[in-house]
């Protein structure tokens, strides 16, 4: 059976953990309350919503990702923690901004100016676009556009080309690379057209810049745009083959044109903070920081990456500590402040942002313990070229800690204490990650 664990300092903070294993100690009385209250139903609800469909993956700047802030901030509500974000909220919110195509706005024509209708849709670009160019019909496996090398000797030449790719799983590398290439607009040609999804960053888009257009388009909508003569390949090439060689035509006499505009628009983004005043009359102007970040990919065309693993699982560990801390009797003596983030699959940007703009005195935390894919099963070779090896075995009842012995190995220490509370074993071959 998974067990869902949580370790924490009884020397910083008032302890908690679940799951003891041979040889644990019996969780001290004045804090078995908090303790029993950590469970895997619990676990099991936090995370269920957190990684399932109406958070579609808690893309930032995406509408999922604002519904998992919400929930969290409510979770964080019910408990009667203290708002720690902006103006006494939970949220400690920043501006981005994103950008989608406008469905209503895409015009895509064959040869001869035909329409093509409720066939294509416009995945990404600056707008507006407007491309009138010979098209190149390009099939390719999606596991062999992985390695593909377009632009070395004898290779496609996509320069100023509509390219159109035929796959189930198209490779970001194998676009980016056409998009190097100075290819005119970049169209997948998939089962189905897919949706657009928003594309967030940090800085306003340019609403003439240059970025090639991508659009999606069936199988049946390429056939009547473009007819079965594009190189004489394409009546061969069905919805259900999609494993061709590579494959070019030239596309001769056959113009392609496609048009869109995109919408701009700012974007609320927001860590979620709260905060447990401690009771000691000096160690409560401290605190011990809990961390994990709220966002995963979001919602990208058709496919959600619904971040179960990543991190999820840690953003469920800060719902089920704070539930703990919240409702045991006995109160830690230092404040406790726990911060779900957002944007740290962007590059960190909602913890740097907090540390940059703190909503509470960050000179005054001791220590923080952040979590990340705490519920990870791991078998097998791991990294550094396999010289790191996991045992099925492991998955009951060993943890990786990372970093508690890099600036304070009074913070290790404090672990390895409450840990005969718990029995864990403990794996520090991915100290790596912290630097």
């Amino acid at each position: 059976m998974r067990k869902v664990v949580f370790i924490s300092g009884l020397s910083l903070i008032a302890g908690v953990a679940v799951a003891q294993y041979p040889g644990a100690k019996p969780v001290p009385a004045n804090l078995k309350v908090g303790s029993d209250l950590i469970t895997i139903e619990d676990a099991k609800a936090h995370l269920g919503f957190l990684a399932g469909p109406e958070c579609e993956g808690r893309g930032t700047g995406q509408p999922g990702f604002e519904k998992a802030a919400n929930y969290v901030a409510a979770h964080f509500k019910k408990l009667g923690l203290k708002p720690g974000g902006d103006n006494g909220t939970f949220f400690h919110s920043n501006k981005m901004w994103r950008s989608r195509p406008d469905p209503s706005s895409i015009k895509l024509k064959g040869p001869g100016g035909s329409p093509l209708k409720g066939q294509a849709m416009l995945t990404a670009g600056n707008g507006p676009i407007n491309v009138s160019k010979l098209g190149v019909a390009v099939f390719h496996d999606a596991e062999e556009a992985k390695k593909a090398d377009l632009f070395g000797d004898d290779k496609i030449n996509v320069d100023g080309k509509v390219v159109f790719v035929f796959t189930k799983d198209p490779s970001t590398r194998y676009l980016s690379q056409l998009s190097i290439g100075n290819a005119a607009a970049i169209i997948l040609v998939q089962d189905k057209a897919a949706d657009p999804s928003w594309n967030v960053t940090q800085q306003k888009p340019n609403p003439n810049g240059t970025r090639t257009p991508s659009a999606s388009i069936t199988p049946a909508g390429f056939k009547a745009l473009v007819g079965d003569t594009i190189g004489g390949k394409v009546s061969a090439h069905t919805e259900a083959s999609y494993s061709e060689p590579l494959y070019t035509g030239t596309g001769q006499g056959h113009e392609i044109t496609l048009t869109g505009e995109i919408v701009v628009e700012e974007a609320t983004v927001s860590n979620v903070v709260a905060i447990l005043e401690g009771t000691d009359p000096v160690l409560k102007k401290e605190y011990v920081g809990l961390g994990a970040h709220l966002d995963h990919l979001g919602r990208r065309g058709n496919t959600i990456y619904y971040g179960a693993d990543d991190d999820g699982s840690g953003s469920t560990g800060i719902l089920l500590a704070a539930t703990a801390f919240a409702k045991n009797p006995v109160k830690p003596k230092r404040s406790i402040v726990f911060m779900t983030f957002y944007g740290e699959e962007m590059g960190l940007l909602g913890s740097r942002y907090l540390a940059g703009k703190p909503p509470f005195d960050l000179t005054k935390m001791v220590a923080e313990i952040q979590m990340d894919m705490i519920g990870r099963d791991s078998d097998g070779d791991q990294q550094n070229g396999g010289q790191t090896t996991d045992k099925a075995e492991e998955n009951t009842d060993t943890i990786r800690l990372v970093g508690s012995k890099r600036i304070s190995t009074e913070l290790d220490k404090t672990i390895m204490s409450l840990n005969a509370y718990t029995a864990l074993k403990f794996k520090y071959d991915a100290e790596g990650v912290y630097t």
